[in-house]
């Protein structure tokens, strides 16, 4: 198997010199981190078709009072595994990244799933997801991808989360499956001190007045296979 080039502390210094500034804090573009860390397991399908079947189950789920012609925002799309199931439940898509070569790939990707499944109605668009040019609770709903398990710095996830909160009128759907093995996800955590588990991403969300208002398994200490539903 080949081996995938870890994240380095390197690299974030590299990121924090292109940054720019926003609230005091540096931040760069956001798809850096992906860019360096885990960014094959973040586009390519799941090793286990099971892990994907049981993640659609928990996001449908999570998504259930979301009434059917919503509006929702999937960032970052990265292979956009999820719009064909976001658009089989009957809601509006914008497929959003940071990457204008993943957006145009998902653009392409959504025209070959025919015009039964793409309507005039779904969007496909580059975003600075720090500051993006989205009315205040444009979207009824929001699905992102892998964040706690792609981005390391505690900041950078919370300014992402307050900006998610400004654009976002109903729930914000977190997904925390990845590829990503246990024992690695053990060195990331103790890495950049960060304990990926329920009670401190409580804590985290928290703190950008967002709580959460439901787990889905509702079981279990550990964050990981599984979706966290904030309001």
């Amino acid at each position: 198997m080949k081996k995938i080039k870890k994240f380095k502390e390197s690299d974030n210094r590299k990121k924090i010199t292109k940054a720019s500034t926003n609230n005091g804090f540096n931040v760069g573009h956001d798809s850096d981190f992906r860019q360096k860390h885990k960014t094959k397991q973040y586009i390519t399908p799941y090793k286990h078709p099971r892990k994907e079947k049981y993640e659609h189950r928990c996001i449908m789920s999570a998504l259930s009072n979301v009434p059917h012609g919503t509006s929702i925002l999937n960032w970052p799309c990265g292979c956009s595994k999820l719009l064909p199931l976001l658009k089989s439940l009957g809601y509006n898509v914008t497929s959003a990244d940071s990457s204008p070569d993943v957006v145009s790939r998902i653009r392409l990707y959504g025209g070959l799933l025919g015009e039964n499944c793409i309507d005039d109605m779904d969007d496909f668009k580059v975003v600075n997801i720090f500051q993006t040019d989205f009315d205040d609770d444009f979207f009824g709903a929001a699905v992102i991808n892998q964040f706690f398990t792609c981005l390391p710095v505690t900041q950078i996830r919370q300014m992402i989360l307050k900006e998610l909160r400004r654009i976002c009128a109903g729930p914000i759907v977190v997904s925390l499956f990845c590829n990503t093995m246990i024992h690695e996800l053990k060195q990331y955590e103790k890495k950049y001190d960060f304990a990926l588990n329920r009670k401190a991403i409580k804590e985290e969300v928290n703190k950008c007045d967002l709580a959460v208002k439901k787990w889905i398994p509702k079981i279990g200490s550990r964050a990981t296979n599984s979706c966290v539903v904030l309001i």
